[in-house]
């Protein structure tokens, strides 16, 4: 693995008025784990990013095929739901949903987390969010975390939708969680 610095002037590194901003971008995705080289040349990083390029589709139906597979093996126990619901889920992840593995595991460590308690998924609209989420709350019905990311039993799940018949509102959401209580124990 080549790892040179270009020879190139300052101000073709970065541009002085968003210097400070490219900088904490560098740090973001070093401190990330992802992969960060240099490079000694403009043909070296066109090199770099065509062989990347040229991975991806490969990397891609490996992980489409490791799906299929997982979705293929025979569930030795049908999932029985552990955990009490307030409120019907917004919808059921199609099984094809791809990816998002990253995310869910950070939101399962998140979970995992006792002193954590508020957690708000954000993006634009159409890239999954909400699939993502309704895929994770699937297996935790069954005390699971989705991906192989080990037992996780919850109590109670609440879905909350702005939304719908039964809108979050404080009064819809005080009855839900005091006529609940008896059902659910809140809390960690």
């Amino acid at each position: 693995m080549r790892n040179a610095v270009l020879p190139l002037p300052r101000g073709y590194l970065s541009d002085p008025q968003y210097e400070q901003k490219q900088a904490a971008f560098r740090a973001r995705v070093k401190d990330a784990g992802m992969t960060v080289q240099r490079v000694e040349s403009p043909d070296w990083l066109e090199m770099l990013l065509y062989q990347a390029l040229k991975e991806l589709p490969r990397q891609t139906e490996q992980r489409i095929e490791s799906g299929l597979q997982r979705e293929r093996q025979p569930v030795d126990k049908p999932a029985v739901r552990q955990a009490k619901f307030v409120n019907p889920p917004p919808m059921t992840a199609p099984t094809w949903f791809q990816d998002r593995h990253v995310e869910t595991g950070l939101i399962g460590e998140f979970l995992r987390d006792g002193g954590l308690r508020l957690l708000t998924v954000v993006g634009r609209g159409g890239v999954g969010k909400t699939a993502m989420v309704c895929r994770l709350l699937k297996a935790l019905e069954a005390g699971q975390l989705p991906d192989d990311g080990g037992e996780l039993p919850v109590d109670g799940i609440v879905y909350l939708s702005p939304a719908g018949i039964h809108p979050v509102s404080f009064p819809n959401l005080f009855t839900d969680l005091t006529l609940s209580r008896s059902n659910i124990r809140l809390g960690a």
